[in-house]
């Protein structure tokens, strides 16, 4: 896989268990709400470890012109010589096995496709 040194992973694990907030905005202070997913704000390490949890994005859309990361943004350049081969290219690398939805599922990420540009 990545290379990951388990101690690493692990400490990883225990430093992200647990985690909660609360929404307070007016008067309204909410209930702690526990969190399942995400990284803390402004901690220095979350720029690396963006990058190692999106590394096999860029797997997944192999056969892609370009595939670009940054955080938690991505983009991938495809073309081709109609709109109908561009759209076929692109459904390919979304939906077959090991492709970009598989990715997500297996990452707890979801991705706005409403904002998807062909």
């Amino acid at each position: 896989l990545r290379r990951i040194p388990p101690v690493l992973i692990e400490w990883l694990f225990r430093a992200h268990q647990q985690h909660s907030t609360t929404l307070a905005y007016d008067d309204y202070l909410s209930a702690i709400l526990q969190l399942l997913s995400g990284l803390d704000q402004f901690n220095p390490a979350s720029s690396i470890l963006y990058l190692l949890y999106n590394a096999g994005l860029i797997t997944a859309t192999q056969g892609a012109h370009l595939s670009l990361l940054f955080v938690d943004d991505s983009a991938m350049l495809l073309t081709g010589c109609t709109l109908h081969d561009t759209h076929s290219a692109i459904r390919g690398i979304m939906s077959s096995p090991g492709g970009v939805l598989d990715w997500a599922m297996t990452h707890n990420c979801e991705f706005g496709i409403e904002k998807f540009q062909l």
